[in-house]
């Protein structure tokens, strides 16, 4: 599902078992957007956000954190120049 909410790039509704993702993710790099869907996918299997969580995601992306610090850097940057 698309949802361009100004607050996030993507999210999981653990009722309806949907993932959605913003429009706004094509300003990111692929290995960005790549993390983003990792992300958001590995809510269906540990919901919150926990140490089972992120061990989830470092087996799947074991360089999670450099494309975490990326995407806030890149958020940044789109903040001052008023894209979001």
């Amino acid at each position: 599902m698309i949802n361009d909410n100004r607050r996030s790039f993507g999210g999981y509704d653990k009722q309806s078992k949907e993932i959605s993702l913003s429009r706004r993710l094509l300003m990111m790099s692929t290995g960005v957007i790549d993390s983003l869907i990792v992300h958001e996918l590995s809510h269906t299997e540990h919901f919150p956000h926990n140490d089972n969580f992120y061990d989830y995601i470092f087996s799947i992306l074991p360089n999670y954190d450099e494309l975490d610090e990326e995407f806030n850097e890149t958020c940044g940057r789109l903040i001052e120049q008023g894209w979001i």
